[in-house]
């Protein structure tokens, strides 16, 4: 499951750490999502839920997005998840993208 940004606690001390101890560009992300909003963390519970639940159908070997994927229209695709790479992540590996090492 990929979560996406989600405002937690530890957000909060990265900004109360400061900038020098994290880095500029880290430090930025950080203050625009949490002004942004970031993702709830109520939404990852209910994914995590799903995913969990026999809704999901053993849904195994996919990634799903809390913040991108219609995840509850999955039970009605079951059939159609378990037979493609659909939401599938796969393990790139060096020779795949023409080195050999």
């Amino acid at each position: 499951m990929a979560p996406g940004a989600v405002n937690t606690g530890l957000l909060d001390q990265v900004l109360k750490t400061g900038m020098v101890k994290v880095g500029r560009d880290f430090y930025g992300a950080s203050k625009k999502q949490k002004a942004e909003g970031g993702v709830s963390p109520d939404k990852v519970r209910d994914v995590i839920l799903f995913l969990a639940s026999e809704k999901s159908g053993n849904l195994t070997g996919k990634m799903i997005s809390a913040t991108r994927d219609n995840w509850n229209d999955i039970p009605k695709h079951l059939a159609i998840l378990s037979k493609t790479d659909i939401y599938t992540m796969r393990r790139i590996k060096p020779v795949d993208r023409g080195y050999d090492w």
